[in-house]
Parts: structure tokens; C-alpha cells; sequence
């Protein structure tokens, strides 16, 4: 249903400035201006391609060409009148694409009336949208902010986590280097023990050796 209510859409700009052709004194809206900006120009395409495919005089194209300049020049004055301005700035090519692409003047001018199918906002409609509008900045300022405390505060988390495992590690580490520092010593102490007892047991031997003699002599 929408697609049909487009396609007329177009079809009525489509018409309107076909009958508006000679027509420099009213008003075109934006979308029938550039309605009639592309179709012209896709005309013009088919109409020299078919001109060379079936082999007509190349004068068609030329008269095609004038055609579509004065049917685009007609929309553009008129374009210039629907935001009000004079239909001379279509000379002035930057100025001209401003106001081809600008929004039609939301009362009558000195040129008609507001071109149908242009929507013209009331100033209660216009306090409405901006008062939509600023809610949902409001609110996207807020969810941001609302993000950012998270993000900050999983970043703490994550920090304190990290400073805990290091502690964690740094103790670990502590407590191996006592560990080897206490096997060390008991090492040390068992080659003492070991070497005292390996002493008494030779002067035992030598004891037990010198009372022999001394017995048997």
C-alpha cells in the first residue's frame, strides 16, 4: 500500500511540472523538484539512446536537450520561489544547490501557497520535537554516563584483582625462598651430624683398636 502511495506520489510531481513547464510564477516543492530533475535527465538518457539505436537524426537529441534544459530551469525557479527567493539566484551555483535541497517557506509568499504534500509543522509541533529531542539526548547522556560509572567500576574491580593476585604471587614467591632457605640449613645440619658422627665412630674404632692391643699384650 505504501509503495502505491509513493509511486502517485511521484506521478503527481511528475505531472505538476509538466503542466508547469512555461509556468515561472509559483512555487515547487522540493520533492517534485528533484522528481523532476531525475526523470528529466533519465528521458533524456533513453530518448538518445533509442535515437542512435534506431537510427533517427541526432537533431531529436538536440531538441530533447532544450526541452529538458527549460523544463529543469522552470522547476528550479519555482524551487527558488518555494523558500523565497528570487527565481534569478538559480544563477548562482552554490547558492541554488542551498535551496534546491532546503525546506519550503511554512506560509504563503509573494509566490502562492505552501505546494501540497509539503508538511508544515506547528509551533506546538516544533516545541514537541524539540522537546523529544532533548529527552533523548537527556537520556543518552544518562545511559552514557550510567555505562561509564559501570566501566570505571568493573575497571576498580579488575585493578584491585590484579593488585591482590600480585600480592598473592610476591607472598608465594616469599615463602619458596624460606623453604629453600630451611632445606638448605637442615641439609646443612643433617652433613654436620653426619660428619661428627662419622668422627666418633673412627675414634670409637681406634679405642676399641688400642684396648685390644694393650689386652693381648
Amino acid at each position: 500500500m505504501y509503495n502505491f502511495l509513493y509511486m502517485g506520489r511521484i506521478f503527481y510531481h511528475l505531472k505538476n511540472g509538466l503542466s508547469n513547464v512555461l509556468n515561472f510564477d509559483t512555487r515547487a516543492s522540493r520533492a517534485e523538484y528533484w522528481t523532476i530533475l531525475f526523470f528529466s535527465y533519465l528521458w533524456l538518457f533513453i530518448f538518445a539512446v533509442s535515437v542512435g539505436y534506431l537510427g533517427l537524426p541526432l537533431g531529436l537529441i538536440d531538441l530533447a536537450q532544450f526541452v529538458v534544459v527549460v523544463l529543469i530551469i522552470s522547476a528550479g525557479i519555482r524551487r527558488m520561489h518555494d523558500v523565497g527567493r528570487s527565481g534569478w539566484w538559480i544563477l548562482f551555483p552554490f547558492i541554488n544547490f542551498v535551496c534546491t535541497i532546503s525546506n519550503s517557506e511554512p506560509k504563503q509568499n509573494r509566490w502562492g501557497n505552501i505546494p501540497d504534500g509539503v508538511k508544515v509543522f506547528t509551533e506546538s509541533e516544533i516545541v514537541d520535537n524539540r522537546s523529544k529531542t532533548e529527552n533523548a539526548a537527556y537520556e543518552e547522556r544518562v545511559t552514557f554516563q550510567e555505562e561509564e560509572k559501570i566501566e570505571n567500576e568493573l575497571h576498580e574491580d579488575a585493578s584491585k584483582e590484579n593488585e591482590d593476585i600480585e600480592a598473592l604471587e610476591i607472598e608465594i614467591e616469599e615463602l619458596k625462598k624460606r623453604k629453600e632457605e630451611a632445606l638448605m640449613k637442615k641439609k646443612e645440619q643433617a652433613s654436620k651430624e653426619a660428619a661428627e658422627i662419622q668422627k666418633l665412630t673412627t675414634e670409637i674404632e681406634k679405642l676399641k683398636s688400642e684396648i685390644q692391643d694393650l689386652e693381648e699384650n
